[in-house]
């Protein structure tokens, strides 16, 4: 999240707020892929080397109980929840073409982030719903690790990749709502 997204939507809300996203929208690229992918903080990369490190050494306490399957839907469950978090953060971030300050939004979505850290199924029932049907981001933790472990069940990464392909389909119809609604520095 810190090394690729956070920044790159960052800039997208100030770019919106100052005028100045007229510069990306010009471009002979897919605006909401250039928005998305144009900025990387490689401080935080050393998140992810952390990640890294910590997950090697939850693997070894694991021994050999880890096939090529579990390892193959880590990976697909790794991918799709990455989408499903992009997806999210752009959603929320995209409403700054009709709002002029989003930063509860910003507080919101990190809290939403800080639960969907834990796996889904420590939280009450309301509270799993919460976090897997309205804001997916129980779902886009809970089933790549459940996946690593052989927990995951067919249904949850079925669910895990309906749940991707819908984040992208609504996160796209938002982005093209709000570059319609969007007046820019030329207006």
């Amino acid at each position: 999240m810190a090394t690729f997204v956070l920044p790159n939507m960052n800039r997208f809300k100030y770019e919106v707020h100052e005028g100045e996203l007229d510069f990306a929208l010009v471009r002979p690229v897919d605006s909401q892929l250039f928005v998305s992918t144009r900025q990387i903080s490689f401080w935080n990369a050393m998140d992810i080397v952390v990640g890294a490190v910590v997950l090697s050494w939850a693997l070894t306490g694991l021994g050999g109980r880890i096939g090529a399957g579990e390892v193959a839907l880590f990976a697909l469950g790794l991918f799709c929840g990455a989408t499903i978090i992009c997806s999210v953060w752009l959603a929320f971030t995209t409403s700054a073409f009709w709002l002029i300050d989003i930063g509860d939004l910003d507080t919101i979505m990190n809290s939403l982030y800080d639960a969907g850290r834990w796996p889904i199924r420590i939280y009450p029932f309301w509270l799993q719903g919460t976090l897997t049907a309205v804001v997916p981001l129980g779902v886009a933790i809970t089933v790549p690790a459940e996946a690593l472990t052989g927990r995951a069940s067919v249904s949850s990464v079925v669910v895990l990749v309906v749940v991707t392909i819908g984040g992208l389909v609504g996160a796209r119809a938002f982005w093209k709502l709000g570059i319609r609604a969007y007046s820019g520095a030329s207006a």
